[in-house]
């Protein structure tokens, strides 16, 4: 496949995704408008309030699934939900769609153009990988205590934030050398 038509498969993907991503989001609204979700009443939870009694407290306060809210949550709030939920999945995996495309682009145009572009991308594509190996075993996955929240955290959610932190650093600290190392060489070059 030549470049242009390399470069006309991803505009018409593009142009489709936006397209999907209009439609979709008309129909979250035209679908949420039937129902008056601000007037809902929302599912609540118990509580410990700043003074230690009990209070019923709003849903994010929860950190719970839907389901062992307050079953004082009406039909309205629970269709509410839905259809926020379908948007919120519909929005993550055009994010995924997106990402590949782009990925898949970079790929493809660094081989396409020379050797050493094409040298480089695999390059970086396995420093990152590799910080994200190192990063996924550094991480643990004992979990804190924080004082003023009662909500529950699983032994995955703070594996996955502390991979995600170490890979942060690892990378930063990649970004930062690879600027340093560029003005030394040019340096060294003069």
């Amino acid at each position: 496949m030549d470049n242009q038509k390399f470069n006309k498969v991803f505009k018409v993907a593009g142009a489709s995704l936006l397209i999907l991503a209009v439609l979709v989001t008309a129909w979250y609204l035209f679908a949420a408008s039937g129902k008056d979700c601000l007037a809902c009443k929302l599912p609540v939870c118990e509580a410990i309030g700043p003074d230690g009694e009990t209070v019923m407290a709003a849903a994010d306060a929860c950190a719970k699934p839907y389901e062992e809210l307050s079953a004082d949550s009406d039909e309205c709030s629970q269709e509410c939900i839905s259809y926020a939920g379908v948007y919120l999945t519909f929005a993550v995996s055009l994010i995924v769609i997106a990402v590949f495309f782009m990925i898949a682009m970079a790929f493809y145009s660094s081989f396409k153009s020379s050797k050493k572009t094409s040298k480089t991308t695999i390059f970086v594509a396995a420093f990152v990988l590799i910080a994200a190996g190192v990063a996924f075993l550094l991480s643990s996955d004992t979990i804190p205590t924080i004082i003023g929240f009662d909500g529950e955290i699983t032994k995955g959610d703070v594996k996955l934030t502390d991979t995600l932190l170490y890979a942060t650093y690892f990378l930063l600290g990649g970004a930062v050398l690879s600027i340093l190392s560029s003005f030394v060489i040019k340096f060294l070059r003069k």
